[in-house]
Parts: structure tokens; sequence; C-alpha cells
């Protein structure tokens, strides 16, 4: 079973309106990211024999916040949004969407979201 930030990174890549708007989706931020990425991360939760319930960080970077808010809200969260629709995706939730900027060096403006997602586990 792939991880669940790595499907979402996915989730995220597959959208053709993501793909040609803002930057794509991984994991870690890598070389030639430098005008903006999306990254998700585990950041807690719980992992039972039968579900994976999943807290979730997505960070949306970009060369303004204006940006960065507007990739986040009008395209990234809806996607993900999209993913209770899968077969094994019980439920996904946002729980908090807040500008935060990337602390550098350099500095850079960023919009953050922390999400739950319940996932069946086989």
């Amino acid at each position: 079973m792939k991880l669940i930030e790595v499907e979402c990174c996915e989730w995220l890549n597959a959208d053709k309106a993501i793909a040609w708007t803002c930057p794509a989706a991984c994991v870690e931020p890598h070389a030639g990211t430098a005008d903006g990425f999306t990254t998700v991360s585990r950041a807690g939760g719980s992992l039972e024999p039968w579900r994976d319930t999943a807290t979730l960080t997505v960070k949306v970077t970009a060369p303004t916040l204006q940006d960065a808010g507007n990739w986040m809200m009008g395209l990234v969260l809806p996607r993900l949004e999209e993913m209770w629709g899968e077969p094994d995706i019980a439920r996904v939730e946002v729980l908090s969407v807040y500008p935060n900027p990337d602390p550098g060096p350099p500095q850079r403006p960023r919009y953050q979201a922390n999400m739950q997602v319940v996932r069946a586990r086989a």
C-alpha cells in the first residue's frame, strides 16, 4: 500500500487543471522547484489494523502570497476533497487553512492546510 501522502500527490498531479496552473505536488521539494511547489506530508494520525487516519500538512509555495492562496483554495483543496470518492477513502476533512510563509532563506510566500484523511487498510 502506498503512503497516503504519495497517493495525495499522485491524485493532485493527475488533474490537468492543476498541472497547467500551479506547480507539481511532491512529498519533498527538489531541484527545479524554485518558482513554487506543493508538498504533502504526514504530520500524525493513527494506524489501526483496518484503517489509517492520517493528519496531513499540505503546503503551497508560490511567487506571491496571492498565488499561493489562490492555488490552495481554488485548486489544491477542492481536488483533495474529491478523494473521498475513491474506493479506499472514507473521509477527507480540511481542519485549517492559513498563510504560513516559508522562513527560508530565502523567505517565500506559502499557504498551509492541515487535513485528515481516513483510508481503509488491506
